[in-house]
């Protein structure tokens, strides 16, 4: 039985290109969104790319200023979960995105 180093080679030499699966990259800490007390909205978790998405759409999609986004505190126990991978999906995930940010939409917009 060849090791997998000589098997490797030997595949190598016959022109089979050989792939390894890549180690799972390491869960990013769930994003969430609530309100501070001045009713700006603020986002926590997740990778730095996800928050970038979300930052560049929350203006238009809950009507409020860029500068009442924030990438920092503020986030309680009434935040909002929301899931990364349909920030970067087709229009089922996008819509999934806007039924999970209605309720803050809601509360935002009720304080204002």
């Amino acid at each position: 039985m060849p090791t997998e180093a000589q098997r490797s080679a030997m595949l190598a030499a016959m022109g089979i290109d050989v792939y390894r699966l890549r180690a799972a990259s390491p869960a990013a800490a769930p994003l969430r969104l609530s309100l501070d007390r001045q009713s700006r909205v603020c986002i926590d978790g997740g990778d730095d790319e996800s928050v970038q998405r979300l930052h560049a759409l929350l203006p238009s999609a809950l009507g409020i200023a860029c500068e009442r986004v924030l990438r920092a505190g503020g986030v309680d126990d009434t935040a909002i979960a929301v899931d990364q991978f349909a920030l970067r999906g087709d229009a089922s995930a996008k819509r999934a995105l806007w039924q999970s940010l209605k309720p803050l939409a809601r509360r935002l917009h009720g304080l204002a």
